[in-house]
Parts: C-alpha cells; sequence; structure tokens
C-alpha cells in the first residue's frame, strides 16, 4: 500500500510510476485513473515519473487499472516520492549491446553510399537488426501496444511505426531480391541512439528531482530516546510527541523539539540556506535534520518523526515539482495533438514520394524519418525538468517554491510590497518608554502582558519580556488582527493595541494625550474597564542586511513600498535610512490588501509579510512571500515561503522565479523549433532515418542539460 495522508479532507496518495515514456503516457494514464470511480483529483508528472492520487479509491482497484494500461504504480519507502530513479526503465548495457550490433550495419551503408560494397549479406543484417530489435525495441514495440489497446498515440507508437515499416520493407526487399538499399542500419542505429538518449534524459532527470530526497536522507534513521532505564534507540518513524531524545555532538536531530537540557550550536543550512550555525540551549525550539555542532543536547519531541519540519518542507517541494505550470499545461494540448499530425503527415510524405515521384524506397526511408524525428519527448519533457530542477535548487538556499503560477507570473512584477516588523526590521522591539495616568508602570505592564501572554507579535512579545513576573491568566481573549486584543484579566475589561483600536472601541485617548509624538517608535496603548490607562513605546531597529536587498530589489527593476500597521512615524524612520520614498504606517489587513489591489494597475505585485495582518494582502498580491517565522495563516496565502529572515533573500526568490519561468519559456522555445525546423527536412528526405534518431535523442538531452544549468545556476547564486 502507498503512503498516504489527509489533504483537504480527502486523501492523498503518492507512486512511483514504471512505464511512461513520454507526455503522451502521463496523460493517458492521468485519464485513465481520473475515471475511476472515488478519484477526486489525480496529477501525472512525466518528468517526476509519479502519481499524486485524490480520494478514496480503493487502492488495489488503482493498481490494477493502471496496470491493464500498460503502467505500474510502485509504493513509496517514504511518505513522498523521492524523485525519478537513475536505475529505470532504459539501461546502459542494452544501448552498448545496440551500438555494437549497428557498427557493422554503418560500415555498410557507408560504403554503400560512397559505391563501395563492403558485401556484408543481406541475412547477416537481418539477424544484426533483430538483435537490436530483440534488446531495445521491445521497448517501443510493447509501450505502443499498450497505448494503442487505450485508443491511444504516443511516442512508443511513432518509434514503434517507423521501426516496423523499415524492418518489415527491408525483408522484404532481401526476401523478394528486390534490388535497392536496405535500411536494416535504420533500424539498429535509430532505436540505439532513441534509446541512448532516453537513457541520458532518465539519469538526468533522476539528478533534477532529488531535491526532495536529499531532505529526507538528512533525517537520521534512528533517535536515543532518554527514559528511566537509560537509552534505548528506536526508529524515528516511530518517536512521538513527549519524548526525549539525546543529540550528541557531530549528529543530526532526529524530530522536531524543544530543548530541555545543553547548550550547543546547530547548523540549519538545509532548512534555512543559511551557513551561520544557530545558538541553542533550553527552551530554544529545533528542526529535525539539524547538524548538533558540539555538546550534547536533551530535545523533547513536538512532532512525530514522520511529521515534523523536513517532511513539511519536502511534501512542500515535491508537491510543487509535480504541480503543472500553465505553460506545461499549454505543452500539453500541443503534444497532444502533434502525434496524429505527424502519423498524417508521414503517410502523406510516403505516398507523395511513391505516387509522385515513383521512389518508394525513398518514400519510406523519408517516412520513417519523419516518424521519429518528430517524437514529442522534449515538447513533453520542456517544461517539468525545467520546474524539477529549479523548485530542488531553490529549496536547498532555503527558498520554499510553492505555487507554480505565480513563478511565471514574476517577470510582470513591478512593485514589491514590504511588511516593516520582521521582515526589514529585526522583528525583535524592545520597550524604551511608559507614561501611565496612575504611575504604576509595573501594575500596568503586568495587565497588558497577560492579555497579550497567547500572542505572537512581535509588540506582544516585547511587553511580555519587560513585565514582571506574577502574570494573571487572562479569559475571553479576542484577538483582532493588524489592531489589538481584548481580553478579562481578573475583574477588568482589558484593551491592548494601535490608540486608534482603543479609540474605535470608545476609549477616550485625550487624558493620556499624545507623549510620543514625533518619535520613531511603535505605540501601543492599555485601556482598563473603558479608561485609557498607558502608552507604551517599542523600538525595533533595521536589520542590517535590509540595505542591501532594497538596492538588490532596484536592481532587478522592482520598486520597495512599505506597508505597516506600525506608528507612521517608526515606519517613516525606517524607510527614511533605505530611501525608501513610498511607505505607507498605520495601516489596518484591509488597507494592506488595497493598496496592492490598486498598485496594480501599473503592474504586477509581490508581498512580503509575516503576519496574519499580512495575510489578505499577500493572497491578493501576484507573487506571495512569506519570511521566516510566518504564521500559519500567512504561510497558507504565500506563494514562497523564505526559511532564511535575511531580507536578502527577498530579491534572491524573485530572483530564481524569473530564472525558473525563463527556463522553462527557453525549453519550449527550442522544443517547437525543433519540430518546426525537422518535420519539413524530414519529409524532403534532407534527413536520414539514422540521422534523425540522433536528432530526436538530442533534442530531449537538451532541454533535460538546459534545465539542469538553471538548477546548477541557482545554486551557485551568491547568498
Amino acid at each position: 500500500m502507498a503512503d498516504s495522508l489527509q489533504t483537504h479532507g480527502a486523501e492523498r496518495r503518492m507512486y512511483q510510476v514504471a512505464g511512461m515514456n513520454c507526455a503522451g503516457c502521463a496523460r493517458r494514464l492521468e485519464r485513465t485513473l481520473a475515471a475511476v470511480e472515488g478519484v477526486d483529483g489525480v496529477r501525472v508528472n512525466f518528468a517526476g515519473e509519479c502519481a499524486v492520487i485524490d480520494g478514496a479509491a480503493n487502492d488495489d482497484t488503482l493498481l490494477d487499472v493502471a496496470v491493464k494500461a500498460g503502467f505500474t504504480l510502485t509504493a513509496q519507502s517514504d511518505e513522498l516520492p523521492s524523485g525519478p530513479k537513475a536505475e529505470g526503465r532504459f539501461h546502459a548495457w542494452e544501448w552498448i549491446t545496440g551500438l555494437v550490433l549497428s557498427v557493422p550495419l554503418v560500415v555498410e551503408m557507408a560504403g554503400h553510399s560512397i559505391g563501395s560494397h563492403v558485401g556484408i549479406p543481406a541475412s547477416v543484417q537481418f539477424l544484426l537488426a533483430t538483435g537490436v530489435l530483440a534488446v531495445i525495441g521491445r521497448h517501443f514495440l510493447l509501450g505502443a501496444w499498450h497505448t494503442a489497446r487505450a485508443g491511444a498515440t504516443n511516442m512508443d507508437t511513432l518509434v514503434a511505426m517507423g521501426m516496423t515499416a523499415a524492418f518489415v520493407w527491408s525483408t522484404i526487399m532481401w526476401l523478394g531480391d528486390i534490388p535497392g538499399m536496405l535500411h536494416f542500419e535504420a533500424v539498429a542505429l535509430v532505436l540505439t541512439l532513441v534509446h541512448f538518449g532516453k537513457w541520458l534524459e532518465q539519469r538526468a532527470k533522476a539528478g533534477a528531482g532529488d531535491a526532495v530526497g536529499q531532505l529526507l536522507r538528512l533525517k537520521p534513521d534512528t533517535a536515543k530516546v532518554v527514559s528511566d532505564h537509560g537509552l534505548r534507540e528506536v526508529p524515528v518513524r516511530l518517536l512521538v510527541a513527549g519524548e526525549v531524545v539525546r543529540v550528541g555532538a557531530g549528529e543530526r536531530v532526529p524530530v522536531d523539539g524543544t530543548v530541555v537540557f545543553g547548550h550547543s550550536e546547530l547548523d540549519l543550512a538545509h532548512l534555512t540556506g543559511e551557513p551561520v550555525p544557530v545558538a541553542v540551549s533550553p527552551g530554544s525550539t529545533v528542526a529535525a535534520g539539524g547538524l548538533n555542532l558540539n555538546g550534547t543536547l536533551d530535545i523533547e519531541a513536538t512532532s512525530t518523526g514522520r511529521d515534523g519540519a523536513v517532511d513539511r518542507i519536502a511534501r512542500m517541494v515535491s508537491e510543487s515539482q509535480n504541480a503543472r505550470a500553465g505553460l506545461e499545461r499549454y505543452s500539453d494540448k500541443v503534444a497532444s495533438v502533434l502525434v496524429p499530425v505527424v502519423l498524417a503527415i508521414a503517410l502523406a510524405t510516403l505516398l507523395g514520394w511513391g505516387l509522385l515521384a515513383g521512389d518508394w524506397q525513398g518514400g519510406i526511408a523519408a517516412a520513417v524519418a519523419v516518424l521519429v524525428i518528430a517524437c514529442p519527448c522534449a515538447l513533453g519533457l520542456a517544461a517539468p525538468v525545467a520546474i524539477m530542477a529549479g523548485v530542488g535548487a531553490a529549496a536547498r538556499r532555503g527558498i520554499l517554491i510553492r505555487d507554480l503560477g505565480a513563478v511565471e507570473r514574476s517577470s510582470g512584477i513591478r512593485h514589491v510590497v514590504l511588511d516593516k516588523t520582521g521582515t526589514l526590521t529585526e522583528g525583535r522591539p524592545e520597550l524604551v518608554d511608559v507614561v501611565t495616568l496612575s504611575g504604576d508602570r509595573e501594575a500596568a505592564l503586568r495587565l497588558a502582558a497577560s492579555a497579550v501572554a497567547a500572542e505572537s507579535h512581535p509588540l506582544s512579545r516585547a511587553i511580555r519580556v519587560a513585565a514582571p513576573a506574577g502574570l494573571e491568566k487572562a479569559a475571553s481573549v479576542v484577538a483582532v488582527p493588524g489592531k489589538g486584543v481584548r481580553a478579562t484579566v481578573g475583574a477588568h475589561a482589558v484593551l491592548v493595541g494601535a490608540p486608534a483600536f482603543l479609540s474605535a472601541e470608545g476609549v477616550d485617548m485625550a487624558p493620556i494625550g499624545d507623549p510620543f509624538a514625533g518619535r520613531p517608535v511603535s505605540q501601543v496603548a492599555l485601556a482598563v474597564d473603558g479608561q485609557v490607562a498607558a502608552l507604551f513605546a517599542l523600538a525595533d531597529r533595521a536589520r542590517a542586511e535590509a540595505g542591501a536587498a532594497i538596492a538588490a530589489l532596484r536592481a532587478e527593476g522592482l520598486e520597495p513600498v512599505i506597508a505597516s500597521g506600525d506608528n507612521p512615524a517608526a515606519v517613516a524612520a525606517v524607510a527614511g535610512d533605505l530611501g525608501i520614498a513610498n511607505h505607507h504606517g498605520g495601516m489596518t489587513p484591509a488597507e494592506k490588501r488595497d493598496l496592492v489591489a490598486r498598485l496594480h494597475a501599473d503592474g504586477g505585485v509581490a508581498m512580503v509579510g509575516d503576519g496574519i495582518n499580512d495575510a489578505p494582502a499577500l493572497a491578493e498580491a501576484d507573487l506571495a512571500i512569506a519570511v521566516a517565522g510566518a504564521t500559519d495563516i500567512a504561510g497558507v496565502s504565500a506563494s514562497m515561503v523564505l526559511m532564511r529572515p535575511d531580507p536578502r533573500a527577498i530579491p534572491e526568490s524573485i530572483h530564481v522565479a524569473r530564472m525558473i519561468a525563463g527556463g522553462i519559456r527557453q525549453n519550449l522555445f527550442w522544443a517547437f523549433a525543433y519540430n518546426a525546423v525537422a518535420l519539413p527536412l524530414a519529409a524532403l528526405g534532407i534527413v536520414a532515418p539514422a540521422i534523425a534518431g540522433a536528432a530526436m535523442a538530442g533534442s530531449s538531452v537538451t532541454v533535460v542539460l538546459n534545465a539542469l544549468r538553471i538548477g546548477a545556476k541557482v545554486r551557485r547564486m551568491p547568498s
């Protein structure tokens, strides 16, 4: 049985697929599985060689239906497909055997073309070609047979028909003693070259899609669980929340958790792309896969061994790699009509040469060349391999891409709207001043901190840090995103939030005045039982890397805009330091969303944020980027998630998205251009069948290598 997970209320199963030879195979399997009762949705990825199936369909039924269609669904050893395997349908020994058997035939062909007949008997040529058909041709003949049974055509159809036509015609000429050149060399050499191209493609795809596997391999297989009887070693997949595991120096953290004992530094480059180690101590949260550099740590698990940060990231990367981009869907439609069109062109070529020119031998050779050279492998591979290579390379840099549609829209981005707190600033504001009407600073801080004890906003954390010990438990807590909190603390009704929020709640702010006017601080007000009681001033510093990030955005041709719910004076101060003219403070979540909508009139918009108050604007943007530490709802709204807090990752992520989109367009251009140029040449007899086979194989390898080039370029980008 395949591993499964619950997604949006429906069971999702992921399988490795064997038997696909082109994008047409993937589309046929997708249609076949979609027709099964209980299947709510299915995605089959040719480049990833996997299928993702949603719904409650019986597992055995799915496997049986796939087998009848000529495919095999293989259960995964992990919870996610780990990418195509280097060892697959095509093997090196096969094309090497084909090459050895083809050499004598090629020598015979070359000698014949220059009038120097080598003299290999036709019977020997027949046996050599038959050997290649048996070793290599079976792949394509069986594939074409399964496809034909389903009433469809694909790349196997073209190869099988071309090779069968050349082999049968040459055999008839030999047995019938018909004068003319035999084409056994075309059968052997084309099959060998096509197989070699598929073998290279298979290996290249495995390299492009290995990002998920690399992530999962970061987790150790076993963990040392601390118990009353000492340490016991258990498989990581069996760990449960609440267990305490011990991690020694040089070992990797097996599960997400909280440090309960020990001090050390962790290398978290696998999650953040950031090479600088992070210091951890009791109370620090850690993620599975982190490398413990020194000291011993005891960590209390906060997740299971199968659902930690690494698993979630791997799932996100895998689902992005297996999603379909808009350009890929377009190429799928073209490829779906290309095979029948090519069959018609091949028939017209044969009849044209035979009936009009009286050269049936030349017609067969030209028709075979048309069938071979027009195989839509390059077209089917163009988008998915670029996606797999780019998404995988980005993940290794701490950039998680979730929405391929947004990636394609990245080239149209003109404005980047940035939240301030936690994005451009450290996100760790400190209390710098307090004004109270009662004069009791500690009491005001204690009430405010009690009310916001469960809130994750940086200003709430700053108030809790500054408050004295002895917080009371708040009741009836209601958080209003981007504004403040209502709560009951003891016998008091408490409001904590922006001064404008308290005013909107009916609190008269006049008694406290505006003591921080003009100061670049964030203001948080406290009201008790409907009366203003205190005003807190908090300051946050701009990140050291923020200036370089803004410069990099401008180098990409992007206009930075700050949109923050913070005090306009504090926003203006940060904007002034960074040289950003377009800035907005005191904004509600709805106002942020409206700002993004207005900017759309002047081009595409990217939104960068990390909180609940950013979620509406993230959803409105063309490209939504959530930064490290983003709340769940902000992460769900995002097209991309940055795993490190460095603001320089923002322009880097947009640049990466544009590179991936560019790689898809480049591959599609070359795939289309190849067929547009090659088909007429083949029909006119300018390209021989053997050369057609080499060209077809080369076109597929070209788009794969271009995708790998994009992935390598992403990995080599400076951090």
